[in-house]
């Protein structure tokens, strides 16, 4: 007979403890009901009667499963809500797609409880002792795409679901020419369609792969600095909509302010809207905390009318924007519209300090230019230099480097203070000034002249009189490379920032795997340059092609001819110095972890004379390839993420563009 739970005005609270709780079940005074009583609460049960003895125990994540003698079952959640009593089981097959045999390791779990298992071999599973109800399911395997299946029913005997397929690949469009952005925190994307009408625009999840659809027409759109909201416009009118769609509550929401584009500023708390009239073009800002809209009037864009051209502060508390013949500031703080220049100024000439309330103006001038900083805070304004010959630099610690008639010059906004930098002003040529990473100095390059200057030293090291190159820095700031040239020969010199200590190799040497290495092709061989060691080795004498693969490998192919390695690609790894073999292929592209090499690789089909290109993944901790798509172009960098790569298929029923997974 089915059974009904009702509580008794008070949720059931167990203890925290491992140790099984005596219950009973005793008769109701009122007909048709009877008690379930243990120490720490009582239900009261439909139906039945009589008396028995139950046993309360500790389930995972919080749950407790009461068991009668009678065989009633009653499963409490960790709030102390009452699931119906009666039990079932779920089973099913789980198949890993280009994989044959041995589909063990899938993990089957019902979510929001504590029930989960594993598929064997076979990839059979058996959920057992759920709880009347429904239930969904997610099944995940390492490397491969989850798959969720929804409102599978229990009641009482076995539910038994159609075969599930994990691919390691999702399609997204059946387009290859979708746009994807990448979310700030790569826990989810957006994917731009163009279509006939206008660009759809969808959410794709992929913390559990749910696709989301935002828009039909939708222009422009971004996440938060955060993640964790989306904005975008609709229609391209003057009284287009502008949403925003929040990833934590799944709601959309549409702004009381209209126009033609919508940008939020760094800081997430407002949005900056650009309107449009009769050719007139105007901006607001729309605080999304207040709700409060300020109108800041007319505003001349560029050709393209894009908004992320504008200057914004990166503390989000300012714009800069051109109304007329004037560059103006928006103060959000106070509330105010600063002049800044009584004409146009590009990008380029505006510069903020790392706190975002100094804005230092680079104001053109016949002939010299003249340098001006502006304090938000203070209201104030007042002359950094003059005579300023050139653009003016941004540090990586937010100091500003500029060279002026008697020499150079550096601004730091901690100590508000202008010093004069010991850096030659010879004007030779062309000058180039690359930063230190770690922003404690920088590398002055004045062909065929190199400097290296840390801040508070009262002069620059020479490093260099023959260099023909841009000096590069490695990633770790502990070593600048150059290029040298003496009469007729090339030499690669790399110097210790630290202590000025210098090594001269012959020939040229390229900069990679950063920061410990560098490497050389001479003729069809690899060579590499330990930096830290000074040790120099051969990486394979016989390569056709190469390239580095991130930040510690090298992929390569060795040249045909060779009866073992000719054809096959290679991966040599700077921090072992070992080279593992893989298949012959093409177009190597390592995951950002480290992890998974993606390639492309020409195979022979099964029972058929028909040549089929795979597009494979080797994963450097198992050995094992697994084999994601066929018929895939080459995959390229820019289409690898934190977590994800996409590729291609452009022709065929399987034509589109499709996701793979980067991460275990």
């Amino acid at each position: 007979m089915r059974r009904t739970l009702f509580l008794l005005g008070f949720a059931l609270l167990f203890a925290c403890g491992d140790d099984p709780e005596p219950c009973k079940i005793r008769p109701s005074d009122v007909p048709g009901f009877k008690i379930l009583e243990c120490p720490s609460g009582t239900v009261r049960l439909v139906g039945g009667d009589g008396e028995t003895n139950c046993v309360s125990t500790q389930e995972e994540e919080g749950w407790r499963r009461i068991t009668c003698e009678d065989g009633t079952t009653v499963l409490i959640d960790p709030d102390g809500n009452v699931h119906f009593p009666g039990s079932g089981s779920i089973q099913g097959i789980v198949l890993l797609e280009g994989k044959d045999g041995d589909y063990s390791g899938t993990v089957v779990r019902a979510v929001g409880t504590p029930f989960r298992t594993e598929t064997d071999a076979e990839g059979y599973f058996r959920l057992r002792d759920l709880p009347a109800g429904l239930y969904r399911l997610v099944f995940e395997h390492p490397g491969r795409i989850p798959a969720t299946v929804s409102n599978v029913p229990v009641v009482n005997g076995t539910y038994t679901l159609e075969p599930i397929h994990l691919s390691f690949a999702v399609r997204l469009s059946t387009s290859v020419l979708p746009t994807v952005i990448e979310s700030p925190t790569g826990d989810s994307l957006l994917l731009v369609e163009v279509e006939y009408h206008g660009q759809r625009l969808s959410l794709f999840r992929l913390d559990d792969w749910e696709r989301v659809h935002l828009s039909s027409n939708a222009v422009e759109p971004q996440y938060r600095f955060d993640g964790r909201q989306v904005l975008w416009t609709e229609n391209l009118s003057s009284r287009s909509q502008i949403f925003i769609y929040d990833l934590d509550t799944g709601e959309r929401m549409a702004l009381p302010v209209r126009g033609t584009r919508a940008c939020f500023f760094p800081d997430g708390r407002a949005v900056l809207v650009a309107q449009e009239e009769e050719g007139v073009h105007e901006l607001v800002v729309h605080d999304l905390v207040t709700g409060e809209t300020t109108k800041l009037g007319r505003w001349e864009p560029s050709q393209v009318l894009l908004l992320q051209e504008l200057r914004m502060g990166p503390d989000g508390g300012s714009v800069v924007y051109q109304a007329g013949s004037n560059t103006l500031l928006y103060d959000r703080e106070n509330r105010e519209i600063v002049v800044l220049a009584n004409f146009r100024l590009g990008p380029n000439f505006i510069q903020f300090a790392p706190s975002g309330r100094k804005v230092i103006v680079e104001r053109p001038g016949a002939p010299w230019s003249s340098l001006v900083l502006v304090d938000l805070s203070r209201g104030s304004s007042r002359e950094l230099g003059a005579g300023v010959d050139g653009q003016v630099i941004q540090a990586p610690d937010g100091s500003l480097i500029w060279k002026q008639l008697d020499g150079w010059r550096r601004w730091d906004e901690a100590t508000d203070e202008t010093v004069a930098l010991p850096l030659s002003d010879t004007p030779r040529g062309l000058v180039e000034i690359v930063f230190l990473p770690d922003g404690k100095g920088l590398v002055h390059f004045e062909w065929p002249m190199v400097s290296l200057l840390l801040w508070g030293d009262e002069r620059a090291r020479l490093l260099s009189t023959t260099t023909i190159a841009t000096p590069q820095v490695t990633a770790d700031g502990r070593h600048v490379v150059l290029s040298e040239s003496e009469l007729v020969t090339q030499y690669t010199r790399v110097v210790r920032v630290e202590d000025g200590r210098s090594v001269q190799l012959e020939g040229q040497w390229l900069l990679g795997p950063d920061p410990g290495w560098l490497v050389q092709p001479i003729d069809t061989a690899l060579h590499y340059y330990d930096l830290k060691t000074g040790e120099v080795g051969e990486i394979h004498g016989n390569v056709t092609t190469w390239s580095f693969l991130g930040n510690d490998a090298i992929g390569f192919r060795g040249r045909h001819g060779d009866p073992s390695t000719g054809g096959r690609l290679a991966l040599w790894d700077a921090s072992t110095r070992e080279t593992t073999w893989l298949l012959e292929g093409d177009s190597p592209v390592l995951s950002r972890n480290g992890r998974y090499v993606f390639f492309r690789s020409a195979r022979i089909a099964t029972g058929s004379d028909e040549s089929t290109t795979h597009f494979l993944r080797y994963d450097r901790e198992t050995g094992l390839y697994d084999r994601v798509m066929h018929d895939a172009l080459a995959p390229r960098a820019e289409d690898l993420f934190e977590r994800f790569i996409l590729f291609r298929v452009s022709e065929g029923n399987d034509e589109g563009l499709y996701l793979a997974r980067a991460v275990p």
